[in-house]
């Protein structure tokens, strides 16, 4: 029986835990859902009364807010009757009294900039002169009410005529207002507020009908009316006036009255204002229908919430039960079960240590079945011409993949991770892609940078190669720190032709180039012929060497490098080349009685070597070791002999003058023979070449700066016949003097050679 059917088979089983607690459950949901059910049919009896009594608080709450703004505004603007600048002017009312006049004007500005105040503009109308000051400034009733603020229904004379006006504050009907300067026009609500004390003047404010509408109306249906104390509609929020026959109907305080087919529920404030909201039939009775949508889904809600935790109860007591089965069916120890019944965990937590127990020992098993594997493997690949191990299963073809590992230099300097601990994780991550991609492999370390993996699977070499680039392409992310050479011959190999195919890998591992990335080398090519020092050029090296002369010594490498990079040598030959020289160096040094330890930097030159992975990493080590070595030599040399620094002196005084050996020997007084020995000792070249060095660097710079003819250049270097420095510097540079200053003038090569007084063009 597979466990999906066993698990069907406990859920609808009649007498399972499942099915005893949801019908138990479902019983309590029965007798809750008929008590709700009951409860629904008594009070949707009432909805009707509730939704009248919903719109009678609305139209409370609408009026509650504009009597309180009508009073804040009635409190802003009496502070407005008081100011001594506003009683000021309306003893004189002459707009010439500037500052009065600025000042009250900026106050009404200020007061209309405040956003919760709905105005759009004060007017103060004073009963002299007919003067008036609004948020425009100073002016007289007929100019402000007839050309800048207009309207059609409130003109010049019905400003003028409110100055008799007995009320402290009268709101009169909505009316379009035309702005003039604002070039603006909108609908507001004229209130007039005066002070009995000081009857030469009042003060009218706008109301924004429309902002205060929708800032504090509140119904079901947007009709909504305001009536003065005569009955007059002060506003209306549409087009639809307010029927006749109601304005009688409506009492004193708040109720509703219904006519044809809508309600209208009303409240009165104490300004005396009367506030009106139309509630059709259709919406009443959509928001009763609403509420019974509401309470209906109320009780689906329940239903179903109640339902929902029924299940979920019961599959809280169930899943314990099946998670225990599973775990015995599948032997899985791992399986979780988070269960708030102790006895379940009690009884869970005892199977899985059973289990746990038993896969214990058959990895332990699995484990040492692999080391031994392994160990087969080992054992013949250092005892290479060995009799087959056993361990080796020798009847299973296989592939055979060889990775070489190289960290570079940033990895040592930047990471804190131990080379062997590196090695270790690679190898891990190497084992387990390949394991995951062909199941039956055995990946171990062969040496303390090659890993190597054996595939037993019978796929196509295309699947192999396929993992591999994918294992090129995560390694291709950290080229910086990291990188392999992938050997891989896509042939399935029978278990004796193990050490063939070992050797033939790691013969493959040689053929990488120095791209500094990750290789995957798939065939097998004969190795190049291998480039390195002549005879002639060991020579010149440890001659040059000898002289401490760094830049001879790094053109005569760089030459080397150069042709390698010409026939394509493999990473394997600038390895070599790189441990030939820098055994050559090491070598000379220490015959010279050097101190070489300056020269490691905590690592040695060899370290530095397997750190190298592009030509320039190779030319960057060149410079830094030779140079240093050099400059070792150098140093060494200057402080040899006391007579060096005079010859060496006097050359790099006189060597535009027609000198030679004995001459120099003769002005510094000892012998031509010896003179000629001691140079020789103390910078490994003889006095004609230095001399001749020296012209041409001296020539060179001259090249480069200067716009002088050859023929004068050659004069300035000691050379007095033009052929023959022409001749001499086409031999020791390469190129004629022309040339090289077309080569060289705009930009130059930087001289690595100054400062060094052991090298011709160096100061002594």
């Amino acid at each position: 029986m597979t466990p999906s059917r066993f698990r069907i088979k406990l859920k609808l089983k009649r007498n399972s835990l499942f099915i005893k607690l949801l019908g138990g459950f479902f019983s309590v949901i029965l007798l809750l859902l008929s008590f709700n059910l009951f409860s629904f049919a008594y009070f949707s009896e009432n909805i009707q009364e509730e939704v009248i009594k919903y719109n009678k608080q609305n139209v409370g709450v609408t009026a509650e807010r504009y009597e309180n703004h009508i009073r804040i505004v009635q409190g802003t603007i009496a502070r407005l009757y008081f100011n001594p600048k506003v009683v000021l002017l309306t003893e004189l009312a002459n707009s010439e009294q500037f500052e009065p006049v600025n000042l009250v004007v900026d106050e009404i500005r200020a007061t209309i900039g405040n956003e919760l105040l709905f105005l759009d503009n004060i007017v103060l109308q004073f009963a002299k002169n007919g003067f008036v000051l609004d948020k425009h400034g100073p002016g007289r009733t007929e100019e402000t009410f007839a050309r800048t603020y207009l309207s059609a229904d409130y003109g010049p004379s019905y400003w003028t005529g409110q100055l008799g006006m007995t009320e402290t504050i009268r709101l009169f009907p909505q009316s379009v207002f035309t702005d003039v300067p604002y070039n603006r026009s909108g609908a507001y609500i004229p209130v007039i507020m005066r002070n009995k004390i000081n009857d030469a003047l009042y003060i009218a404010v706008l109301l924004d009908a429309e902002k205060m509408f929708r800032s504090f109306h509140s119904s079901i249906d947007r009709r909504f009316y305001v009536l003065d104390d005569g009955g007059t509609t002060i506003y209306r929020s549409t087009d639809e006036p307010l029927p006749d026959g109601i304005i009688g109907e409506l009492a004193e305080g708040d109720g509703f009255v219904k006519l044809d087919s809508s309600y209208y529920f009303y409240k009165k404030g104490p300004t005396g204002l009367t506030y009106v909201n139309a509630v059709s039939d259709a919406n009443v009775a959509r928001e009763a229908s609403r509420l019974k949508v509401v309470l209906l889904a109320v009780l689906a809600l329940a239903a179903a919430i109640s339902v929902a935790i029924s299940v979920f109860v019961s599959v809280g007591f169930n899943t314990p039960v099946r998670t225990i089965i599973d775990t015995i069916e599948h032997a899985d120890p791992d399986s979780p079960l988070q269960s708030k019944i102790d006895e379940f965990n009690f009884i869970h937590d005892k199977i899985r240590t059973i289990l746990r127990t038993n896969r214990d020992i058959h990895d332990d098993l699995h484990e040492k079945t692999a080391m031994l594997r392994q160990f087969g493997f080992l054992n013949k690949l250092k005892n290479i011409y060995s009799a087959a191990d056993p361990l080796t299963e020798p009847n299973k073809p296989f592939y055979l993949v060889l990775f070489q590992l190289a960290l570079t230099r940033q990895f040592h300097e930047t990471l804190a991770v131990k080379p062997e601990r590196a090695s270790y994780l690679i190898k891990e991550y190497i084992a387990a892609t390949m394991a995951d991609r062909f199941g039956d492999t055995i990946t171990l370390q062969a040496e303390k940078d090659e890993i190597m993996t054996l595939v037993f699977a019978d796929k196509p070499a295309s699947e192999v190669v396929r993992a591999l680039e994918f294992v090129k392409s995560v390694f291709d992310r950290d080229k910086a720190y990291c990188f392999l050479t992938i050997a891989f011959h896509p042939e399935l190999r029978e278990p004796t032709g193990f050490t063939a195919a070992y050797e033939t890998a790691r013969s493959m591992v040689q053929q990488r180039m120095p791209s500094g990335e990750t290789e995957l080398v798939l065939a097998y090519d004969p190795p190049p012929v291998r480039i390195g020092f002549l005879p002639a050029q060991e020579r010149e090296f440890a001659g040059r060497l000898q002289a401490g002369n760094a830049e001879a010594v790094l053109e005569l490498v760089g030459r080397v490098l150069v042709q390698m990079e010409k026939k394509r040598s493999p990473a394997a030959h600038y390895v070599e080349f790189a441990k030939e020289a820098t055994a050559k160096t090491m070598a000379a040094l220490i015959a010279m009685n050097l101190d070489i330890s300056g020269i490691f930097d905590g690592r040695t030159p060899y370290d530095d070597i397997q750190s190298c992975a592009t030509v320039d990493d190779f030319v960057r080590f060149f410079e830094t070791f030779l140079g240093e070595a050099c400059r070792l030599v150098a140093r060494k040399k200057e402080e040899s002999h006391p007579v060096k620094r005079a010859v060496l002196d006097y050359l790099h005084r006189h060597y535009h003058e027609d000198i030679s050996l004995e001459t120099a020997a003769d002005r510094l007084n000892m012998s031509a023979g010896y003179m000629s020995k001691l140079f020789k000792e103390q910078t490994g070249m003889n006095f004609s070449d230095y001399l001749n060095d020296l012209r041409m660097e001296k020539a060179k710079e001259l090249l480069r700066d200067t716009d002088l003819k050859i023929q004068h250049i050659a004069e300035k270097v000691g050379y007095y016949n033009v052929n023959s420095f022409i001749r001499m510097f086409k031999k020791t540079i390469g190129v004629p003097p022309g040339e090289f200053r077309r080569m060289h003038r705009f930009g130059g090569e930087k001289e690595a050679s100054e400062g060094d007084p052991g090298k011709p063009g160096s100061v002594p």
